[in-house]
């Protein structure tokens, strides 16, 4: 048995409480801030897991808005947006008596410096302001990253003594007989840096959280009982909402809250926004900033009656599955039960690529014979362009990163660097092209064009 069922096997008899929960869950699912965090850590839960990243939960930062941007200035209790989200998240799980938040931890120090040298100098190169402010701006991000690298420091102490533990453990036991190294495995625990929950407010990592979302994960153990009591309470809730029986203390913001009926039909006119590839679309995380409509209780209570499915905790954005196609408020009210495919919605997105080498450049041509080019900057980025489109009959397989740096030459360019360049440029294209979620699917050791958004011929 694992440790996370262990976990659950044992909970019954771990979780006690001295006082009452200060709030009922109904309370936490009448505001769509706090409720897309119950589901990240349900759908966690449902999925065996007993930990969550940041970027799970910040959702590329959609959270940083007015009202919720003005609870951090105005408590002066939290550092940041990001602070609030986990205070929030550690908040409900413990006065729902879900169970506990048991730690925090940096998964992998080493990635950690690079990002943040790398952060720090685009943070530098897209500074956009007059000349009379850029010195104050750059000052202030020389406050920004040096305040991060000083963390960093204080958490290399820490660092620098596993490793020395690890290699001392791993020497000691070389002379074991039937004893197999495994200095990858070994090495990547000594790249963790956890803090338990008792020290998470002096933590380093607490700053650290804001530019390192996806390396800060947060562990927990829940109530295997009180998580279905959890599931009973969602689902009374959403039948209210789906009524428009729900309570009337609605937050501030909601204050003219429409009736579910219209919300549908505002959230059906905001997919015509988006580009439907056969029966899914893929729903970006700035859904969570429209006011027509409450996009979490909407996703919610659609996905409970079957008429969507897809998985919260995806990092990117949601790739939302319809049963029913076309689309319409009836069909998303369950009103139609005919369902008929859409054929020619895919099509509709899909390029033509055309690449060239001076300048170096990619060119996406659509339908109607729209050009749109995006440039290839930075010598590797430009490199590993080249080497995988030199061949058009070969430009659509899967490359290894391993391969690309083997050709470019590992010395100079190493599997990091490829992957890097990679995933830079699919960042390029989805700003130029928001419709384009990921041109390329990258993975830790390898990547290909995704042939949704293209034609190969």
């Amino acid at each position: 048995m694992d440790e996370f069922a262990e976990k659950i096997k044992d909970s019954g008899n771990v979780f006690q409480y001295e006082e009452e929960s200060y709030h009922k869950a109904d309370e936490y699912l009448n505001r769509d801030f706090e409720f897309l965090i119950v589901q990240l850590v349900r759908e966690a839960y449902s999925q065996g897991r007993n930990t969550v990243t940041m970027d799970f939960l910040l959702k590329m930062n959609y959270w940083d808005i007015d009202y919720i941007r003005d609870e951090v200035t105005d408590t002066n209790d939290h550092w940041s947006v990001d602070s609030l989200v986990l205070d929030t998240l550690i908040w409900i799980i413990e006065d729902l008596r879900l169970g506990h938040v048991d730690s925090i931890t940096l998964t992998h120090f080493s990635n950690a410096i690079d990002r943040i040298a790398e952060n720090a100098v685009n943070a530098g190169y897209n500074a956009r302001t007059s000349e009379d402010e850029i010195r104050f701006e750059i000052r202030e991000l020389s406050m920004r990253y040096s305040s991060m690298i000083n963390n960093l420091n204080l958490l290399k102490v820490r660092y620098d003594k596993q490793r020395e533990e690890i290699f001392n453990q791993e020497k000691n036991r070389a002379s074991e007989k039937g004893y197999q190294k495994d200095w990858r495995k070994r090495m990547e625990m000594a790249e963790r840096i956890v803090e338990l929950k008792k020290d998470i407010v002096r933590s380093p990592l607490i700053d650290l959280m804001t530019e390192l979302p996806d390396l800060t994960e947060v562990a927990f153990t829940l109530n295997k009982k009180k998580m279905k009591e959890l599931d009973v309470g969602i689902n009374k809730f959403l039948n209210e909402f789906a009524q428009d029986s729900y309570i009337d203390d609605v937050p501030e913001y909601h204050h003219d809250r429409l009736n579910f009926a219209k919300q549908v039909e505002n959230f059906c006119e905001y997919l015509t926004t988006l580009n439907l590839i056969g029966d899914t679309i893929n729903v970006p995380f700035s859904i969570l900033r429209d006011t027509s409509f409450e996009a979490v209780k909407i996703l919610s209570h659609l996905k409970r009656e079957g008429r969507i499915s897809f998985d919260w905790t995806r990092k990117d954005y949601w790739p939302v599955t319809f049963s029913i196609t076309p689309i319409t408020p009836h069909s998303l009210l369950g009103l139609v039960t005919n369902v008929t495919k859409s054929s020619s919605a895919a099509q509709k997105t899909k390029h033509n690529l055309s690449f060239s080498k001076q300048p170096c450049s990619l060119t996406f041509i659509d339908q109607e014979g729209v050009k749109k080019k995006i440039s290839i900057q930075g010598q590797v980025q430009k490199e590993v362009l080249r080497v995988i489109f030199r061949d058009e009959n070969k430009c659509f397989d899967e490359w290894s990163l391993y391969d690309i740096s083997e050709i470019l030459g590992s010395e100079d360019v190493n599997e990091r660097a490829v992957k890097n360049a990679i995933y830079q440029f699919n960042r390029k294209v989805q700003i130029r092209m928001p419709h384009i979620k990921r041109f390329f699917d990258l993975n830790q050791t390898s990547a290909k064009i995704d042939e949704q958004y293209v034609n190969k011929s």
